[in-house]
């Protein structure tokens, strides 16, 4: 009986942290486009600071989980385009869509 009420316990307080870890985390929607306002697809979309790397969909559309109040730098990416970097970036502060605008 013990035993049982202490992986219950362990249980539940595992629950916990990972909910409020994650509680912490906010999603970046981003699209990546072009001068003629056209969707990038397959742009790359690398987070300096951590490291992640997504791609945009077909759509040029992207999303990245990010934490909460931090401030990145995002590389984008993709072949026949300027390479860009938008810095200070900070989560979790607006609802709207994050636009890159790729050059030629």
């Amino acid at each position: 009986m013990l035993i049982r009420n202490c992986r219950t316990l362990l249980m539940l307080g595992m629950m916990a942290f990972s909910t409020s870890s994650f509680a912490q985390n906010v999603v970046l929607n981003g699209k990546v486009i072009n001068t003629k306002n056209e969707a990038v697809p397959g742009a790359s979309v690398l987070v300096e600071e951590t490291k992640k790397l997504v791609s945009a969909n077909v759509e040029g559309a992207f999303s990245l989980v990010l934490e909460k109040g931090k401030k990145y730098s995002l590389l984008v990416t993709s072949t026949g385009y300027n390479s860009k970097l938008v810095a200070e970036v900070e989560a979790g502060q607006s609802a709207e869509e994050l636009t890159i605008v790729l050059e030629p």
